[in-house]
């Protein structure tokens, strides 16, 4: 029962670090948050959202919210609003997960999330699974199709960015690029860019 607390206080506290890169000019895009589907059912997200932002002061657009496929596709009326809602607050919305729910892709076309996030399930073996590397090339062109940013998970080895770029993958994530970080490490770490 203490999870929309707990999101709430790591909202704002990934609110308040980014006002602080930002502040040292080492902000990167954007940085995502992930958000429960209790936050979104029960909690007040929208009203948690906007308050984390007026009172950091951060430009909404430095701020994405990953919400999962499953939980769009479970309340979908419930969801679209706040989706909507969070939408007209200048926060960037991303698809976490994709591909390992049962997305309709009109709904998909009724979220209007900026990005979509290819699930690693899929990403892990692309280069030894036929089926996984089809589905990756059907997702980022699909993606591409509707104007999203599209996202691989769990990238680690060269080879799977190599193929990843020549399928036009606009974003990877993963221990290639580095493992979870501590903030002052994180910090260091967009400081040698």
């Amino acid at each position: 029962g203490l999870v929309v607390r707990l999101g709430d206080w790591v909202l704002r506290t990934a609110c308040r670090q980014i006002k602080a890169w930002s502040d040292a000019s080492l902000a990167p895009r954007q940085t995502a948050v992930n958000v429960s589907t209790v936050q979104l059912s029960r909690g007040c997200l929208v009203e948690s959202v906007n308050e984390a932002l007026q009172e950091t002061g951060i430009p909404p657009e430095r701020l994405e919210l990953e919400i999962t496929e499953s939980f769009v596709m479970a309340d979908h009326e419930r969801s679209f609003k706040s989706l909507a809602d969070l939408r007209a607050l200048g926060v960037r919305l991303s698809i976490d997960d994709f591909g390992t729910g049962y997305s309709s892709l009109a709904y998909l076309q009724q979220i209007a999330a900026h990005k979509l996030k290819i699930d690693l399930s899929f990403v892990r073996d692309v280069m030894t699974n036929r089926s996984n590397a089809s589905i990756v090339k059907a997702i980022i062109a699909m993606g591409h199709s509707l104007g999203l940013e599209i996202i691989a998970e769990g990238v680690e080895e060269p080879d799977q960015a190599s193929y990843l770029r020549s399928l036009q993958c606009d974003v990877m994530q993963g221990y290639l690029v580095s493992r979870p970080l501590p903030t002052d490490e994180m910090t260091r770490f967009l400081m040698s860019f």
